[in-house]
């Protein structure tokens, strides 16, 4: 019944806050130790859009199902931090630091993450659309199957990434870094890869149509196996081959 009335009254002083006092509160939570893993306040649903929590220090918080829409986390602590089903629309979290975060499910539409550090991050099929993921540092980071139409990836650097069957249609992956990266079935489709590194990277079943990509960037693919390259025909070979269907 307590944890019950603390959340009720956090709700409501959210909802009436400006943006730095929403920073504030969220400050205390945490520096009180109410909102670690095992949250003694649940932010379900708590309004915390707009706060200001530029350098902020909330790792191994419990912020789930919170509404962090156009929130500015810019420079912030978030290592092992629970943002899965979290609403970030249009947060800025650039210089983030977001190792082993979680962001299942996460709505990011639109937000701004370049520069941030997502190491062992978990996005598993986050939306991701329209986002800015430029400079990124992601490193063995899982995409799985998450949502990356026209995001921003260029100069990422997605060595080992899991972003198999991700949608990364007109995305923006110039320069970007996908050496050994699991790229199986993602959807490629317009995405712009020039100059982007895919040594060792697994491409079987992607869709490459239309794609902006020279063949000697699949030189050293791991594999293309039933792929879909440039040009709309499909691969059969079990690696890179001769590329015969290659653009």
């Amino acid at each position: 019944e307590v944890r019950s009335i603390a959340r009720s009254r956090t709700l409501t002083a959210l909802r009436t806050l400006d943006k730095t006092r929403k920073g504030i509160l969220i400050g205390f939570l945490y520096e009180s130790g109410l909102i670690n893993t095992q949250p003694i306040v649940k932010l379900k649903g708590a309004d915390i859009s707009n706060a200001g929590l530029r350098k902020a220090n909330l790792s191994s918080a419990n912020v789930s199902r919170a509404i962090l829409s156009k929130a500015d986390l810019n420079s912030a602590r978030l290592m092992e931090t629970d943002l899965s089903y979290t609403q970030l629309k249009k947060a800025t979290l650039v210089s983030a630091y977001l190792l082993s975060a979680n962001l299942t499910l996460a709505s990011c539409e639109g937000a701004d993450f370049s520069k941030a550090t997502l190491v062992n991050a978990n996005l598993d099929s986050a939306q991701m659309q329209r986002a800015n993921l430029a400079s990124i540092h992601a490193v063995k980071a899982n995409l799985r199957s998450t949502q990356l139409e026209k995001a921003q990836l260029t100069n990422a650097n997605l060595s080992e990434a899991n972003l198999m069957r991700a949608n990364l249609e007109n995305a923006d992956l110039q320069g970007a870094n996908l050496t050994g990266a699991i790229l199986s079935g993602a959807n490629f489709r317009n995405a712009n890869l020039k100059g982007a590194i895919l040594d060792n990277a697994d491409l079987s079943f992607a869709n490459l149509t239309n794609a902006k990509i020279k063949r000697t960037q699949l030189a050293k693919v791991k594999s293309l196996a039933v792929a879909i390259m440039m040009d709309g025909t499909l691969f059969e070979g079990e690696k890179h081959g001769k590329l015969t269907h290659g653009r």
